[in-house]
Parts: C-alpha cells; structure tokens; sequence
C-alpha cells in the first residue's frame, strides 16, 4: 500500500491507494467531529448510535459516511436531536477493507473508541457489519428493520415458488406491524410469538420458514427489535432504522446541488459543510438564530447542557458601562447628541445582548434589525464592525460596547485621530485646496428677450467711427 502523508491538513487524514479499495481511498475528519462522537456516542445513559452507510451519485467513487445525533440540542421547533455528519471515506468499491480504512484512521486519532463505543448502526451490508464488529468489539450492534424486511420481501417474490400476495402480506405483518417481532421488548415476548409464527408459516410457507430460520432469525432476535433498541436507548418505542443517515445522504447532495463533482472540488464542499455544521451548533449554544436549540429540560432521560464556555456578563455589566468621561476625544468629530445616543446605545448592549464570538478574535452583537447578529472582529489596531454606522463614522454602538467590555476604549477612539476624518460627521477643520472656475460665456438672449434688456452704453473711446465703418463695408 502506499501511502500519501497531507502535512498542515487536519481535515484530509489519510489518502492511499490499494488495490482491495479499487486503487484508492481518502480519509476525511477534523478533530472537532471526532470530540463531538467521543461526547454523544460514549456517554450514559442514552448515547447517540454511530451510524454507517454507503452513498453514491455523487462523484466517480462511493462514499461511506457515519453520523451521530447531536444529544445536547434539538432541530428547532421539534423535539428530534439533529443528524451531524461524522468522519467519511471516499472509495472506489463498497469492500470490508474501504471501511477498514475509515475506522482505522478514527481509532487511531481517538484510541478510546474501540471499546467506548455503544452502538453502531448500519443497514445489511455485510461490508459494514463485518468490518463495526472487528474495529468496535464491545458496542451494540443495531441492524435497519426496514432494509430486513425489503430483502424478506425480495426473497418471498423470487425464491422457487414465489408466495401469493395475500400470504406475503400476512407474513410481512406478523414480523414488522404493530404486533409483530420486531416490536417484542422481552425474549419471552419474541420466543413466544415466534413459536406461534413457525407453526403457522410451516402450514402456508414452509420453504419460506426455512430461508427465516437460516438467515433471519437470529438478526432480528438479536439486533432488529424494540428490546435490542433499548439496550442502548431506553426510551424508544421502535426498532432502530438508518432514516436518519439517509437523509444525511439526501443533505449532502443537496450541498452538492445533485451534480456530481471531481475530487478535488468535492473534498472542498465536504469542508465547508463541516464548517457550516460547526457553525450551526456553535450559534445554538450562543443562543443566536439558528436551526438547532439546546436542550433545556431536566428530566432523568434527556440530559440538562449548561452553555459551557459562555461567560456571565451579568456580574460584570455595572463595570463595564461607558461614561461620557470615558469618550471625550469624541466631542471633536461627533456633535453632543450623537455622544448621548452612541453611549446609551452601547450601554444597552452591555450584557445579554453582547456574547464572545466563536473564536478569541471575534465577539457577537444582537441585532434589533436583522435575525443575524453583528460580527465584531479584533484588528491589531482595535475592533471592526460591518455595520453602516462605523463604515461611515469610523466608531459604531457594537464596537464601543465590546471595547467596553475588553477595557480597551482609549485604543479603539485613538484609530478616530489616526484613521480618515473624511467619513466622520464633524470634519476637522483645515483648508482645502480649490481650483478657480472659469467664468462662463454668458448666455445668447433671445429677440425678445433683447428689446426688453436695459441698453449698455459704450463708452466714446470703444464706439467705432463712421469712417471705419464705412471702410469695413466697402472692403
């Protein structure tokens, strides 16, 4: 195999090529979704399945993707954790070793999740399942009851003597409706029904109840039922299914606009997914408009999240409130009422309107005009907003309020006194340079407009003599 290492990408972790691959295979993952899972799949109780499935249309390649639910926030307006993509593979062939490769690489940037683990999910491809198991020895195996029942009903259609429909529908029922096996929560409960099931089936369908028995059986008594669904999670009344990771797929390739792309460009729209995920899940936390919202109940089966990493302004507002005494560099470029209103407005922000931003450089200001908040980013000279008011002052109610607040105000006013003066309201005073007009030729009157005109004398020495006229008109 061999192998190329990507030095200063942490997202792209592994490209190789190998010939059980189909000639190649590239990693890709970036530390925070590797946290996320160490966080939501390894926790107790109710932790979140890691589920794995191959997509394709998307390119040249399959992709094989994992994802996880997000057990600390809700899909805003529902009561359903949000599916977040996890670390994903491209290959050339849906083989054990592509997802080897995968799980490999996962492994070894967090070591801990070979026994951490859960619960996995997947559909029936042996792929999957034989290469879970061998990376991830000691979590639940969960198997989709919807991909089960789809090859129970391919077989009763195309095995040697195809069931009528009216005995496909009574065996489909017995094992997936509302009373069947899958929805059993005790071993008693599926023995029992199945008992009954086998007695019936050997009467109507018996080369049928051979294939179950041998291919079936044990899949859904071990990882297809309600019981086997809540060794994980105790409060589900349903089988586990890939529904979620299925409309993951659909995501992506709607991120891709269905058109299917080369590497190079799909690896980067892969990245800027990952990063608006990030940003999704970061925005619920700060509390600001978004697709998700935290969780905030404090039963025993939905864990309470406390907004970690959010500093409560609330002690601080009273040392952090602007007074005129602190702007009085101010009063040469702003009039008096606009200090007033600058400083009352700043004020006003101070607290739960002003959150720090995603990163140290930057701080996050409500907005009273749109859903997205102002973005207030640190320069080395002091902070920059994109609003209009500092685009043409220079100085803005945000920036003053989150200079306020990182003590910094005597900083950002000096960039008044060094920056353009030309966009503030007030101007220094100072002469400028002008250029002299012309004067203008004047204007040709009219007829009528020249009988009522005052008439203009000339002076003697201007007159022309009447020699000279008559010289002019006789040459």
């Amino acid at each position: 195999m061999e192998e190329e290492k990507v030095a200063g990408n942490r997202f792209i972790r592994r490209m190789c090529k190998d010939d059980d691959c189909g000639g190649m295979a590239i990693v890709l993952f970036s530390d925070d979704q590797i946290k996320d899972i160490q966080k939501h799949c390894c926790s107790e109780p109710n932790p979140s399945v890691l589920s794995v499935d191959f997509t394709f249309e998307l390119g040249d390649f399959y992709l094989l993707v994992t994802a996880y639910s997000h057990t600390t926030m809700y899909v805003r307006g529902t009561s359903r954790h949000p599916i977040l993509m996890g670390p994903i593979a491209i290959t050339k062939t849906k083989s054990t070793k592509s997802c080897d490769i995968l799980f490999d690489k996962m492994l070894d940037a967090a070591p801990d999740l070979r026994y951490g683990l859960k619960a996995t999910g997947s559909d029936s491809e042996a792929s999957i399942r034989k290469s879970l198991r061998e990376h991830f020895k000691f979590a639940w195996e969960l198997v989709c009851v919807l991909h089960i029942k789809r090859d129970i009903e391919y077989k009763m259609q195309h095995q040697g003597s195809p069931l009528p429909q009216n005995t496909r529908k009574l065996v489909l029922d017995s094992i997936f409706g509302t009373n069947g096996l899958v929805m059993t929560s005790s071993s008693e409960e599926f023995n029992s029904l199945l008992s009954r099931l086998y007695e019936n089936w050997d009467k109507i369908c018996p080369e049928f109840l051979k294939y179950f028995k041998q291919h079936q059986e044990s899949k859904i008594r071990e990882h297809a039922t309600v019981k086997s669904y809540r060794r994980v999670i105790s409060n589900v009344d349903k089988p586990f299914t890939t529904n979620s990771i299925e409309g993951l797929n659909s995501v992506i390739k709607r991120w891709q606009k269905f058109q299917k792309k080369d590497l190079d460009c799909f690896i980067s729209d892969m990245k800027m997914l990952v990063k608006k995920q990030k940003e999704d899940v970061e925005r619920a936390c700060k509390d600001f408009p978004g697709p998700y919202v935290l969780v905030k109940a404090s039963t025993n089966d939905v864990p309470v999240v406390e907004e970690a990493n959010i500093p409560d302004e609330s002690e601080t507002v009273q040392s952090c409130q602007i007074h005129l005494r602190d702007v009085t560099s101010l009063e040469s470029v702003l009039t008096d009422c606009q200090i007033t209103n600058l400083i009352n407005k700043a004020n006003s922000l101070i607290g739960s309107h002003l959150r720090k931003g995603f990163d140290d450089n930057t701080w996050l200001v409500k907005s009273f005009t749109s859903a997205e908040p102002h973005v207030i980013t640190k320069a080395k000279k002091g902070f920059i907003c994109k609003c209009v008011a500092y685009t043409t002052r220079n100085i803005c109610s945000h920036v003053l309020a989150v200079a306020s607040v990182e003590n910094e105000i005597p900083k950002q006013l000096k960039l008044l006194s060094d920056g353009n003066l030309s966009k503030l309201d007030k101007k220094k005073a100072g002469k400028k340079k002008t250029t002299k007009r012309q004067p203008k030729p004047p204007a040709r009157l009219s007829p009528d407009r020249m009988e009522n005109e005052p008439s203009i004398k000339i002076a003697e020495s201007d007159r022309p003599t009447s020699l000279g006229l008559k010289k002019r008109c006789s040459s």
